[in-house]
């Protein structure tokens, strides 16, 4: 049985179920979510916060929910992201070494790369000899699902960059064609080593701000293109949370842009 109803612009739903266990219920949450109809999965899509609160109101034994095994399972099931929104569009070493400054005894380091998605730095730096484990919702999908939409959706960012091309600065890369061309590149090398890297755990499906690691496990955290750059979709204590859950898996936190998509400072920022 499900309800829901809207109270000041926050929406509230509710389901009963005959399942026994904390991973029947789960799955049973994600089947419900999926099923949405249209208006309502807009609804889910667009919110800027979702909350969850598991509990039971009779039987013979009381659940032991856990805020660990909550994080736990809100990490690995919950989290749902489709994959006609994701716009994957992968970076280089070369690019990230320029965000992050990252040096020849940085890339000797074990990094964790957050919001890596397609993108050949943890191919580059494992030729290397390095370590780096990157995290993304992209990463629940297979190696074909990504092909398929990485093919539906070249060819609209290019237009779209095409057209705004007067607001790029190009300097590193020279011109349209040439972005195109090092994204390819990026997105092909991370193919060739999305299957095994997934074998040794290398590319992980998480995401902020609750990621699955010890605390300090990392030397370095680098963030790329999700914080910050956001700040209208992702709120003040959202950025927080989230940073203070890279602080405590790494010893150092490099986050690359501070600015909005606009090319602003990001409001989030004087607080944070």
């Amino acid at each position: 049985m499900f309800r829901n109803e809207e109270i000041d612009g926050i929406y509230y739903g509710s389901f009963e179920t005959a399942c026994s266990g904390i991973d029947e219920i789960i799955a049973e949450y994600v089947s419900l979510i999926d099923g949405l109809s249209k208006s309502s999965r807009d609804i889910w899509d667009k919110a800027l916060r979702r909350d969850f609160d598991f509990g039971y109101e009779s039987g013979p034994t009381a659940w032991r929910y856990t805020a660990e095994k909550i994080k736990e399972l809100y990490h690995k099931r919950v989290f749902i992201v489709k994959l006609e929104n994701v716009v994957p569009w992968g970076r280089t070493l070369e690019e990230y070494e320029l965000m992050f400054s990252l040096s020849d005894k940085d890339k000797r380091k074990k990094i964790l790369g957050c919001g890596d998605g397609p993108a050949s730095f943890n191919m580059e730096i494992k030729k290397l000899g390095g370590s780096v484990v990157s995290v993304d919702p992209i990463y629940q999908f297979s190696k074909s699902q990504i092909i398929t939409r990485i093919k539906e959706v070249r060819s609209l960012i290019m237009e779209q960059i095409y057209l705004n091309k007067n607001e790029y600065v190009w300097k590193n890369i020279k011109s349209p064609e040439m972005l195109e061309s090092v994204r390819m590149s990026a997105m092909n090398a991370f193919l060739s080593d999305y299957d095994s890297g997934r074998l040794d755990s290398r590319y992980i499906y998480a995401s902020l701000p609750n990621l699955p690691f010890q605390n300090n496990e990392f030397d370095l955290a680098v963030c790329s293109h999700f914080l910050f750059l956001y700040s209208e979709h992702f709120s003040e204590s959202q950025h927080i949370e989230s940073i203070l859950e890279l602080t405590r898996i790494a010893r150092e936190v490099r986050i690359y842009p501070l600015l909005t998509l606009d090319g602003r400072e990001s409001k989030h920022l004087p607080v944070v």
